[in-house]
């Protein structure tokens, strides 16, 4: 979920609420938000176990294996349009003696290939890099890692 179902606000990529509303939520049903001034809350962020810690750091990484395949697809799909647009272009000068307009044709094939072919690529590759940017932000507002935790997703450690 994106929202917090208590407050209504942006709660992170996968977080359905925030563990401060759910706190004072918890503790006005059992009476215990008497004492606290409003906009304050006495009731600390539950801790976090080791095993939910190792839950998010298995999803947070898978999901940054799949942003880099996309990624690195991206880039496989440029190589391979400009090999492909290359050769029909050489294939087209190649020809060039024996027919002008078949020549024309291919290196202009070659060339609208590549050059499609090519942006595709890019196309790809900013998905990637997209997603890979998505779960930077949900990982840096992870409740479940620490900072150590997080460096090491997102590989900066």
């Amino acid at each position: 979920m994106a929202t917090c179902k208590y407050c209504g606000k942006w709660s992170g990529l996968f977080e359905n609420e925030h563990l401060d509303c759910a706190a004072a939520h918890e503790a006005s049903v059992q009476g215990a938000n008497d004492s606290v001034p409003e906009g304050q809350s006495d009731v600390q962020p539950r801790a976090v176990s080791a095993r939910q810690s190792a839950m998010a750091t298995v999803r947070y990484r898978d999901g940054y294996r799949i942003a880099g395949s996309i990624d690195g697809l991206g880039s496989v799909i440029k190589v391979v349009a400009l090999l492909f647009g290359g050769l029909l272009a050489l294939a087209g000068l190649a020809y060039f003696g024996e027919s002008k307009e078949v020549s024309f044709v291919l290196v202009l094939m070659g060339i609208l290939t590549g050059g499609i072919g090519y942006v595709l690529g890019i196309l790809v590759q900013a998905a990637g890099q997209l997603m890979k940017a998505l779960f930077d932000v949900a990982v840096s507002g992870s409740h479940f890692l620490t900072d150590d935790q997080r460096a090491k997703v997102m590989g900066l450690e």
